[in-house]
């Protein structure tokens, strides 16, 4: 078999999969090297959260832990993933509900939906253009509010899809930035305004946090936190 999905490796993690279906992926995965590691790293993903707190909403304080711990997987550039030659240098840029992304699953399937979706393409989108007002129609009715799809600079919009996160429907919106690929999820939530703030290093990526408007965007990237937080700021406008 080919590479195991990264939702099939995540369901192995927890122990949930089917017995029959968990035998298969055992032995892939004692015999794929890439599968192995990106199990690896879901798991430590998961024993890293479970350790610090029991709630699945983290404290500021846990936030601060959890990046330091992945301050110290520096070498980890993926989750669940393979991705080579171009692609390991491919810009991930991410705008989803804080809520949503403080869940620890929720973060493993936002990466995975990034790099499945933009990244390596072997997802499909479900609405494909360049024009943000076709692509924002689609997703009438399919989710509780008005859909603005931000204009990123310099960057083609290419699709959309409306994707499962921790349960929950969430629009992504994908762009070719040169030859990078930038994905945009974003969520209502009724939050006061904040302005960006990043960290750096958070499973090999770098998080920035922005408020617009009673929405609350995640941008995450391979750059350094000073060039990801001007994307997100540039892409969503004023936010405090």
């Amino acid at each position: 078999m080919s590479h195991a999905p990264f939702e099939t490796l995540s369901a192995y993690a927890d122990g949930s999969l089917p017995e029959l279906e968990a035998a298969t992926i055992g032995n892939h995965v004692n015999s794929c090297s890439d599968c192995r590691s990106s199990l690896e790293e879901l798991r430590w993903l998961k024993d890293v959260v479970k350790s610090s707190a029991p709630a699945a909403v983290a404290s500021d304080a846990l936030e601060a832990r959890l990046a330091g711990a992945a301050n110290r997987r520096r070498r980890r550039r993926r989750i669940g993933l393979t991705v080579t030659g171009g692609l390991a240098t491919a810009l991930a840029v991410v705008l989803v509900a804080l809520p949503i992304v403080r869940e620890r699953r929720a973060m493993a399937e936002l990466i995975g939906d990034h790099v499945g979706i933009t990244v390596t393409r072997e997802e499909a989108f479900d609405v494909t253009g360049a024009d943000a007002g076709t692509l924002e129609r689609w997703f009438t009715g399919k989710i509780d509010f008005p859909l603005h799809i931000p204009q990123v600079a310099q960057a083609k919009l290419v699709g959309a899809r409306l994707c499962d996160i921790a349960g929950r429907h969430i629009p992504l919106a994908s762009y070719e930035l040169g030859t990078r690929r930038v994905s945009i999820f974003v969520e209502r939530t009724g939050r006061s305004a904040r302005t960006t703030a990043c960290d750096e290093q958070v499973h090999g990526y770098t998080v920035c946090r922005r408020t617009v408007e009673g929405v609350e965007y995640l941008l995450v990237s391979d750059y350094p936190a000073s060039e990801a937080g001007n994307i997100l700021t540039a892409a969503v406008g004023p936010g405090a």
